[in-house]
């Protein structure tokens, strides 16, 4: 961390000098656009989700695009956007939520059955949100 402190103190009984840093204004702009970017990368997966697997459900072709495709490219998403994007900092890897959200999804759409659909597949903007 190349900061300054802006506040140092030291306390009794410990040694050395501790300081306060401001926060890091890069940090937070990281974290927002990596939250941003996801959340428009989930709402397109979750239409295709819908065009392909919810209303295709039960079909060979919703399990292989399901298994095939989306489930093994959501998993591999945060090893791309980590190396590609150069992500040191251990909290912003931890906001890679997307992998958890659309797998959990997909399965849900796959294996639900048509009698129990949620009332969230009744319409686009319901199943995007």
């Amino acid at each position: 961390d190349d900061r300054d402190p802006s506040f140092t103190f030291s306390l009794p009984f410990f040694e050395g000098e501790y300081g306060l840093l401001t926060p890091s204004l890069s940090f937070w702009t990281q974290l927002i656009v990596l939250l941003v970017f996801q959340t428009v990368i989930c709402i397109g997966l979750a239409l295709i989700i819908l065009h392909l697997i919810v209303k295709k459900r039960g079909s060979v072709a919703s399990y292989l695009v399901g298994y095939g495709v989306i489930i093994p490219a959501v998993l591999s998403f945060p090893y791309a956007i980590i190396k590609y994007l150069d992500i040191q900092n251990v909290m912003v890897r931890f906001v890679l939520y997307m992998p958890t959200l659309i797998s959990f999804r997909c399965l849900e759409a796959m294996h639900c059955s048509q009698d129990k659909a949620p009332i969230a597949e009744s319409s686009t903007s319901n199943y995007i949100l």
